[in-house]
């Protein structure tokens, strides 16, 4: 029964029906269940990205927290199953590392996700192997700016096959992976390889449009992929269109045009490698204003570089 309703509850977040993935999830599950508390929390997330919902961000953070791979869970939990607890844990461990660096945090996400890291360990989970895989890509990633410390490799095969043993969570690792296949093309300097990490991110993207082709943020995934690749025209009528999208969205004093202002930015750069010079000057006015508009702080880091000073 719990894995038809977190099915249910993935499928409408994905649909990018948000209240009804909660409704689900709220309603099919008991309030002692982990699952219950970890998929709330996604259906939030998912929520806050797409909408910019920062109330949406709040209630992600509540339900994480009670399952907090710090301290002692909420009693609520007492009664769940001991290796379920620790895998919620652990799982919502590193989403609340992932949202504390959002809001700024220096040391409390590396806290976070290596606390998250210690409930995983032992656990014989495909979703504990396929997360512990991207702490460790990641944590290398870090480290692989120092020196006499090589850059991070990823075992693809490996977290391929863990994500498909987790069919509730398999789209998020996919999703993981996809980038992380695009930032490797983007370091590499083997030309078949760098091609081949190209179609395999953007086949992933695609495969999640064809079975949600409304979802703005697979769309999105796929037209910052178009763009790494050098595919731009292809990627500037995937921007343009989720621009306007999100241009639509009912306003709200707790929505932030979050999604609005990455797609001014995605065409911003769009149209710099075009040399279509009025369109960019367009899209970077717009991109200033941004701090206005109060999601300065939310927009991706890579998105700021790329336009620093432009």
């Amino acid at each position: 029964m719990s894995s038809a309703v977190v099915k249910q509850a993935v499928d409408r977040t994905f649909r990018m029906d948000y209240g009804g993935a909660e409704e689900s999830i709220l309603q099919g599950l008991p309030a002692s269940s982990p699952a219950r508390a970890y998929f709330a929390g996604t259906v939030c997330l998912n929520r806050f990205v797409d909408w910019g919902d920062t109330a949406a961000l709040s209630r992600a953070e509540a339900w994480w927290e009670r399952l907090t791979p710090t301290g002692d869970p909420d009693p609520a939990y007492r009664s769940a199953d001991p290796q379920e607890l620790r895998l919620y844990r652990g799982l919502a461990g590193f989403q609340l590392s992932y949202v504390s660096a959002l809001r700024g945090g220096r040391f409390r996400p590396a806290a976070l996700a290596l606390a998250a890291r210690q409930q995983l360990l032992t656990l014989d989970r495909p979703e504990a192997k396929a997360s512990l895989m991207l702490y460790a890509y990641y944590r290398g990633q870090i480290l692989g700016k120092l020196p006499f410390v090589g850059p991070a490799e990823f075992p693809t095969a490996a977290f391929r096959q863990a994500a498909d043993a987790s069919p509730a969570l398999r789209d998020m690792f996919l999703s993981s992976l996809a980038w992380i296949l695009v930032e490797r093309a983007s370091q590499g300097e083997d030309a078949r390889q760098v091609s081949e990490d190209y179609k395999a991110a953007l086949k992933i993207a695609e495969g999640m449009i064809e079975r949600y082709p409304g979802n703005r943020l697979a769309r999105e995934m796929r037209g910052s992929i178009l763009y790494r690749s050098g595919r731009l025209m292809e990627s500037r009528v995937e921007y343009e269109a989720l621009r306007e999208e999100y241009r639509a969205l009912p306003k709200s004093p707790e929505r932030l045009p979050l999604g609005y202002y990455r797609e001014v930015g995605n065409l911003a750069r769009v149209y710099l490698a075009l040399g279509l010079r009025p369109e960019a000057r367009a899209s970077l006015g717009e991109w200033r204003r941004s701090g206005t508009a109060g999601v300065w702080p939310w927009l991706p880091a890579s998105l700021k570089k790329d336009l620093d000073g432009k």
